[in-house]
């Protein structure tokens, strides 16, 4: 007979093989069990990447793994990410031609790069962080951030603070708490990697304490005594 599903199940999946994975409506969607076609829960809840959708990985891995500082289980997480992206696109991952990307699969690219950067679950290598962050500095303002201080340092790529320049004024087009403007303005103050400028470091420092960033007070002062010898 047609089998009964129990009120606590928000969905059930195709039975597949006797058994079919359900959802609880008390549970986040990525959490499943399997039951048989009576309905009897034959293993317990837990996370189903063959069942989720790409979302429900991203939101397991951020709430359950990285959150928690897990990153072993952060990096075995992206890997499944990264398995059904190439899955979906004839095996290209995220930043290949072809491949279309979103702001999650930004934020799992940008973390990646922060595993390898800090050698988190994975053997620290500058250079795959800094290969990782490259492929979405043009879409994720912190991994253009970071990516910049990759090249400032010349840590995983060749040390140019003109190209680290370039990437905080594009991180700083989508800064919330003014530390990306700050940086900008250091880099003119101090003429790295560009001519020193301080009318232009004291615009940035203007648009970093606009945002908030308490720091930026101080070289404001300084900037302003500076101009002033200028024109002395």
């Amino acid at each position: 007979g047609q089998m009964v599903i129990a009120p606590q199940f928000s969905s059930v999946f195709n039975f597949v093989n006797g058994v079919a994975a359900v959802c609880d409506k008390n549970h986040r969607s990525y959490e499943t069990a399997i039951i048989d076609k009576t309905g009897r829960i034959v293993e317990d809840w837990k996370f189903r990447p063959d069942y989720c959708n790409l979302g429900q990985i991203y939101d397991y891995i951020i709430d359950n793994y990285y959150h928690s500082r897990n990153y072993d289980n952060t990096f075995y997480g992206i890997r499944t990410y990264e398995k059904r992206i190439r899955k979906l696109n004839d095996g290209k991952w995220v930043g290949d031609e072809g491949v279309a990307t979103s702001s999650t699969d930004w934020h799992i690219i940008r973390i990646l790069g922060s595993l390898y950067y800090y050698g988190s679950g994975i053997e620290q290598d500058y250079s795959m962080a800094a290969k990782c962050w490259s492929l979405v500095a043009e879409h994720d303002s912190e991994a253009a951030h970071k990516l910049a201080i990759c090249y400032y340092n010349g840590q995983g790529v060749e040390q140019n603070r003109s190209k680290a320049l370039d990437l905080w004024k594009s991180a700083a087009k989508k800064d919330k708490e003014g530390v990306y403007c700050y940086n900008v303005g250091i880099m003119y103050y101090n003429g790295d990697g560009t001519q020193q400028n301080f009318q232009s470091a004291l615009e940035w420092f203007n648009k970093s304490k606009a945002l908030g960033y308490e720091k930026a007070d101080d070289m404001i002062t300084y900037c302003k005594q500076q101009l002033r010898k200028l024109l002395e």
